[in-house]
């Protein structure tokens, strides 16, 4: 059996970019850059259970808006990820990060939404790295959207 080959630089940069993405397509929710992101399984893992492939991810996405929308007025989102610990070979790694969501109320005031970390499970396919899988666990906050 051939030995795994180490995650690269490149494998690294090339998830970082991962991250920027997802966080991109969510904050201006563009449900065909979020569902790009995720393998054609992909799950986002839930606390109803995990929610698959890409006609359900996308789905998902509208939900948030609509319950961003609903729940604060909000005007607009946007998701800090810190670096992420990532381990693994470069065809598939698992990968843990925190990040800050913050929001913008109807008077236009800033907050601090959600705070939490990824967990994920990536896979690279086709030479591009998706989430095969992306749960996320709130710290403090909340999403009020599942």
């Amino acid at each position: 059996m051939a030995e795994a080959t180490p995650l690269s630089a490149q494998d690294r940069l090339d998830i970082m970019a991962l991250h920027a993405s997802y966080t991109q397509a969510v904050d201006s929710f563009d449900p065909d850059a979020y569902v790009a992101n995720f393998a054609a399984d992909g799950a986002l893992e839930s606390s109803t259970g995990p929610i698959v492939g890409h006609d359900a991810l996308r789905q998902v996405l509208m939900r948030m808006r609509q319950g961003a929308e609903a729940q604060d007025g909000s005007q607009g989102q946007r998701h800090f990820t810190g670096p992420a610990a990532l381990e693994g070979d470069g065809e598939r790694c698992t990968s843990r990060a925190y990040f800050t969501l913050m929001r913008e109320d109807a008077e236009h005031r800033p907050y601090i939404r959600a705070v939490g970390e990824y967990e994920d499970r990536l896979v690279k396919t086709d030479g591009r790295w998706l989430f095969q899988s992306r749960a996320t666990r709130l710290l403090l906050g909340k999403f009020g959207v599942d």
